[in-house]
């Protein structure tokens, strides 16, 4: 599947990426997982055109978004159900931040969500 990410749908879904893994598997699998990854990751003078900034101490990456294009990356269903996996276990451990929620709906739009409570009613329209 094809999906348009943005420069922060980017870094997080190597976040994912990371964590999705795969311990073992077929060699076709590593080699779509290896060209996702790669798909997604910033060459030298894409960082340079989006004046990458790389805080080593904190971890934080700055760039300027007004340079920054999405990009159109295809991701294999083998790789996807793994990383929408990953969404998941996050969700279900409430640990979802808002940058995975937003991979997560890019990725996963037809996941049905469970109300947590019953909806409240609406009020019955006046017999007047």
């Amino acid at each position: 599947m094809e999906f348009e990410l943005t420069v922060l749908d980017r870094i997080t879904l190597i976040q994912l990426l990371e964590m999705a893994a795969p311990k073992m598997g077929s060699r076709l699998y590593y080699r779509q997982f290896n060209q996702v990854a790669a798909a997604v990751s910033f060459s030298e003078s894409e960082q340079k055109k989006l004046e990458w900034d790389h805080d080593r101490k904190t971890g934080s990456i700055r760039w300027n978004n007004a340079k920054a294009q999405p990009k159109k990356v295809v991701i294999p269903e083998s790789v996807l159900a793994d990383v929408v996996e990953e969404l998941k276990k996050l969700d279900k451990a409430g640990q979802l931040k808002p940058e995975h929620f937003i991979v997560y709906e890019k990725l996963d739009p037809r996941e049905e969500l469970e109300p947590e409570e019953e909806p409240v009613p609406e009020p019955a329209p006046d017999g007047d």
